[in-house]
């Protein structure tokens, strides 16, 4: 194997906004001990260390997911409380 940037857990990729998506692009960001700098995804270091490959748990992303959920509906009642009271002085 490699040691390929992409791979180091110093690297993280860059992306792109499109439209209706972010897209990862072939560059990345090299922050490993005290030096930051744009690297290619391809290139080879030796300051190399494997990235662990973590898993998230499904009940994370649900719990992570209820509570934008929560906040999202809190907002909601904040947005249509303000509309009635503006609709009232009319």
């Amino acid at each position: 194997m490699e040691n390929k940037c992409s791979k180091c857990k110093h690297f993280e990729v860059y992306y792109v906004k499109l439209y209706t998506r972010f897209e990862k692009i072939n560059y990345g960001f090299c922050r490993r001990s005290g030096i930051c700098e744009t690297v290619k995804c391809s290139e080879v270091c030796d300051k190399f260390v494997v990235k662990k490959q973590g898993r998230t748990s499904k009940k994370l992303i649900k719990n992570c997911l209820n509570d934008l959920l929560n906040e999202i509906s809190e907002l909601r009642k904040v947005v249509e409380a303000e509309r009635n009271e503006s609709e009232e002085l009319r």
